[in-house]
């Protein structure tokens, strides 16, 4: 393996700040907000409430999640704050090798070992700056969502067919009502 080392701490530290320099450039963190809320580069970020208490992060996340111990390896689900992804961000952008990373992080696989810091960096400030979510802020990471008596991957089409099948069957419903009701008039 290939070794890459960084000895001087103050130059690694520039890095890793410049890395999140460029992810809240990259998220246009500062973009004019048009509405009430909004995440990044002006995007509404919904109304908060209730729908907001339990979050959960799939896919990537899931995946970064599980190779790098914030989680179980194998577990379908976890219960995390994102003070654990902060916790792992800093460990993996502290290490002065690949052979370092490869050590703290046995389950990252070798081709990803030279992006952990990144990734990680990237996943921790899209749900804390990006999302305006905070460090003791509890997420589910899930990998697969229990329907009736199957299992399926946790990823963002099937968030998204969900999304699209509820509006669709609220907008029915809505439909419905305003007949049965007599708002149609």
């Amino acid at each position: 393996m290939e070794q890459h080392t960084m000895q001087d701490t103050p130059v690694k530290d520039q890095i890793i700040k410049k890395c999140r320099k460029n992810f809240l450039k990259a998220l246009n963190v500062s973009a004019k907000c048009e509405v009430k809320n909004c995440t990044f580069n002006g995007v509404w970020r919904g109304s908060g409430g209730a729908g907001q208490d339990k979050i959960y992060i799939a896919s990537g996340f899931y995946y970064r999640a599980s190779d790098d111990g914030i989680i179980e390896k194998g577990a379908l689900s976890a219960d995390i704050t994102l003070g654990d992804y902060k916790k792992a961000t800093i460990t993996a952008c502290a290490l002065n090798s690949l052979e370092a990373a490869s050590t703290k992080f046995p389950n990252v696989a070798t081709p990803d070992l030279p992006y952990l810091c990144m990734d990680l960096m990237y996943q921790y400030t899209l749900l804390t700056t990006g999302f305006g979510l905070t460090d003791d802020k509890e997420v589910t990471v899930i990998k697969k969502v229990h329907y009736r008596d199957f299992y399926m991957d946790a990823a963002w089409p099937l968030g998204s067919a969900i999304e699209a099948a509820s509006v669709k069957a609220t907008s029915k419903l809505q439909m419905r009502n305003m007949y049965r009701f007599g708002f149609h008039k």
